[in-house]
């Protein structure tokens, strides 16, 4: 959740947002980084749409 209050800015954003996510089968789960999280380059992205491809 912290994740998307930082990258959308408020609480009801980012609670909108995750909601609108999970309802869509987006799941988020945490992965070991092989280095250091000081080594790894970040970018600044924005969800414009979820997309859904089902089985």
């Amino acid at each position: 959740m912290a994740m998307f209050i930082e990258h959308y800015g408020t609480l009801a954003e980012a609670d909108r947002q995750l909601w609108r996510s999970t309802a869509h089968g987006w799941h988020l789960y945490p992965v070991p980084l092989r280095r250091p999280a000081d080594d790894y380059r970040t970018y600044e992205v924005e969800i414009t749409e979820l997309a859904y491809g089902g089985p």
